[in-house]
This record gives C-alpha cells, structure tokens and sequence, in this order.
C-alpha cells in the first residue's frame, strides 16, 4: 500500500465588470495545477465554492459600492495528494491515514 499526503488550495475568481472583461478561470485553474503537479502533487479533488448568506450579502454590497466594477466572485477548493516517500522528514506513522475505494493510504488533510 501507498501512503499520501494531501495539499489544500483554495482559488478564488474576481467578479462584476473586471472580472467578466480580465478575469479568466481557465487560465487562473490551469497554472495553479501546473505548478503544483511541478512539484510533484496530482489534482485529487475539486470542491466547489458553497456560499452562505453572509457572503453573498457582502458580495452584494462590493458590486454597489464598486458601482459594478468588482466583487468576490466564486471559487474552488482544490485537494492535491502525493505519495509519501520513506525518508520524509515526518514519518508515515504521523499521518492519520484513511483507505480509498482503491485500496491505498491517503492521510487526511490537517488545518493547523
């Protein structure tokens, strides 16, 4: 069994008349992946922004006071893994592991 370990990213987008006009989600998702599968990590999952009514309130209040020009716009939670090598400066044990449907070890995510 493999062992891996996880990397959170979190991407967002910029809204209203600037985002619509300069703002390019293809381009902002595919260097982030890029230069994370660089160093070695894989694209494992895509979380889709969830917004409460908090934010889309405040979202709300940016596109007026901005008269329109900009906002907080949506965004994604990518989870990057890789495998976990022998010689790591942590040890394997210290990862809380979780099986996959595969079969293989992948430690969870930890937020400090």
């Amino acid at each position: 069994m493999t062992n891996k370990t996880n990397s959170v990213v979190r991407i967002n987008f910029a809204g209203g008349l600037i985002g619509l006009i300069f703002g390019s989600h293809r381009g902002k998702l595919e260097s982030v992946i890029s230069a994370k599968n660089r160093d070695g990590w894989n694209l494992a999952e895509v979380i889709p922004d969830n917004p409460n009514l908090i934010l889309i309130l405040l979202r709300l209040l940016l596109l007026i006071v901005t008269l329109g020009l900009w906002t907080i716009s949506v965004g994604y939670i990518l989870v990057f893994e890789k495998p976990v090598t022998e010689g790591q400066s942590f040890a394997s044990s210290e990862l809380p592991a979780a099986s996959t449907r595969d079969g293989t070890l992948r430690a969870e995510p930890r937020f400090r």
